[in-house]
């Protein structure tokens, strides 16, 4: 799916990409079902703003079964998981962007609990005490 911009300033997507004027991004699959099920999008593509190209049909794209609300469901989990890791990210973010974050806001939960936890399995403690 491709996204041009026939609006005369830069426009921001769900997916956190920044489309100038007349430039044209490519949508990333995963990316998609927030694309598609955006109001303002579909507002801007009926008044002309911007030009969807090679948007899913209704009734999907037939790659996925079971409804089309898969990726919304996942980009739920991923806010959920954000929110309980304290990471501020923007509610536009498209699945691909959220799980980027979540990855990183992880690993960085990970280093700071072996670096501040009990020291258990770190061989690293160096005799505690208050200072």
């Amino acid at each position: 799916m491709k996204i041009t911009n026939n609006h005369g300033e830069s426009l921001g997507l769900p997916t956190g990409q920044v489309v100038a004027p007349g430039d044209t991004v490519t949508i990333a699959e995963d990316d998609i079902p927030a694309i598609t099920g955006n109001d303002v999008l579909k507002a801007w593509d009926d008044k002309k703003i911007i030009t969807i190209e090679g948007a899913p049909k209704a009734g999907g794209t037939g790659s996925q079964t079971g409804g089309s609300t898969g990726g919304d469901d996942e980009r739920t989990v991923l806010m959920a998981r954000l929110d309980e890791l304290k990471v501020s990210y923007d509610k536009r973010t498209g699945v691909a962007k959220l799980r980027e974050l979540v990855t990183e806001a992880e690993k960085k939960a990970a280093e700071a609990d072996s670096n501040t936890g009990d020291g258990a399995g770190t061989g690293s403690q160096t005799g505690g005490g208050e200072g």
